[in-house]
C-alpha cells in the first residue's frame, strides 16, 4: 500500500528507498540512528549525477567533475512530499515508545493538519486521543479529541472505539475504569 500510494510522485523511488533504509535501521534495533534519519528525511541532499540529467531537471550544480558528472543539491520536500505522512507516523510511534509523548502528539497533529485526506489521518487523530487518555492522563483533552474525531471521521474503523472511550471518560458506565 505504501508503494502504491507514493510511487506516482516518486517514480524513481528515492523517497521509498530512504524510508526502507530507516525501517531496516529499526529492524536492526538502531533506534537512535533511525530517529536521526527520520528528522533529516526532507532536508535537501547532495548527489552526484550525469551533467545532462542535472541540466534537464534544472538542478543547481554545486561542483562538476569533468564534463560528465556534477554534484547537485536536490531539495527534499519536492521529492518526499507524498511520503511525509508515513515518516511522521513512524517517528511519532518511535517517540511514543520512548515516552516522548509531547513530541509524538506534535507529529500526529502534523499528519491530521497537513494530510487530512490521507489513510493515516484518522489513525493519527485517534492515537492522539489515546495518548492523552492513557499516557498523559488528561481526561478533558482526551474527551475533546474523541468528540472531534467522531465529527471528522464518522466512518473510521476507530469510530466505535472512540465513542466507547468518550462515553467511559464522561462517566456513562458508572465507576468502571477505561
Amino acid at each position: 500500500m505504501r508503494i502504491k500510494e507514493n510511487i506516482a510522485f516518486d517514480s524513481v523511488g528515492e523517497a521509498l528507498k530512504k524510508y526502507a533504509s530507516i525501517e531496516l535501521l529499526l529492524y536492526q534495533n538502531k533506534i537512535d540512528q533511525a530517529l536521526i534519519s527520520l528528522e533529516s528525511f526532507a532536508e535537501p541532499q547532495e548527489k552526484w549525477m550525469a551533467a545532462e540529467e542535472a541540466f534537464t531537471q534544472n538542478l543547481t550544480v554545486l561542483k562538476s567533475q569533468g564534463t560528465d558528472s556534477v554534484l547537485v543539491k536536490i531539495s527534499g520536500p519536492l521529492n518526499t512530499a507524498s511520503i511525509m505522512d508515513d515518516v511522521y507516523w513512524l517517528e511519532a510511534n518511535i517517540r511514543m515508545k520512548r515516552g516522548e509523548f509531547t513530541e509524538s502528539i506534535l507529529l500526529l497533529q502534523k499528519i491530521v493538519t497537513d494530510y487530512p485526506e490521507d489513510v493515516l489521518a484518522d489513525d493519527a487523530f485517534f492515537l492522539e486521543g489515546d495518548i492523552y487518555e492513557r499516557q498523559i492522563k488528561d481526561k478533558d483533552k482526551a474527551m475533546e479529541i474523541y468528540r472531534e474525531f467522531l465529527n471528522k471521521f464518522p466512518g473510521s474503523v476507530f469510530a466505535a472505539e472512540a465513542r466507547k472511550r468518550f462515553r467511559t471518560l464522561r462517566g456513562d458506565f458508572g465507576n468502571q475504569n477505561p
